[in-house]
């Protein structure tokens, strides 16, 4: 039989991470760098800028009729692509009431989801700030507002 090794290609990718061992919480999951490999999920640099439906990357690349971005922003919290008004990070935390929600709005027009440390599994913490949030969205919930108080004054 022929030497079928020669047809077994190895793809290497890099994630470069500047972390000290122990400094973070580890993430397991061999998903991702199966996906990576597959070519189901890109990665990317930087973002430089949203125009429509379009991505352009600090490597100057674009991507065009995006659907979805997920912020994979890393370790530490950092939202450069949003006004520091509207999202600020100071000492690698960040403001939101009931940790969905930045309370500078007027409204409640933008949800980060994910940003939270649970002991255990964070997924069902997302998909519930998920929902949550969606129901905000739609108007099918009780208003964050409460009389008088803009959503701003809220205490966290």
């Amino acid at each position: 039989p022929a030497d079928q090794s020669s047809d077994c290609r190895i793809i290497p990718f890099t994630l470069n991470l500047n972390l000290r061992v122990f400094s973070q919480h580890p993430t397991v999951n061999d998903e991702l760098p199966n996906r990576i490999l597959s070519g189901t999920v890109q990665v990317k640099p930087n973002i430089r800028r949203f125009q429509g439906s379009s991505v352009e990357f600090d490597d100057g690349s674009v991507v065009e009729d995006i659907d979805l971005v997920v912020f994979a922003t890393g370790y530490t919290f950092s939202f450069p692509f949003l006004a520091s008004h509207v999202l600020s990070v100071s000492g690698n935390k960040v403001s939101l009431y009931e940790n969905v929600f930045p309370p500078e709005l007027d409204h409640p027009t933008l949800a980060v989801i994910g940003l939270v440390q649970p002991l255990g599994a964070i997924m069902p913490v997302s998909e519930m700030q998920a929902r949550w949030a969606t129901r905000v969205f739609k108007g099918n919930t009780v208003s964050l507002k409460r009389s008088g108080q803009n959503f701003s004054s809220l205490k966290i």
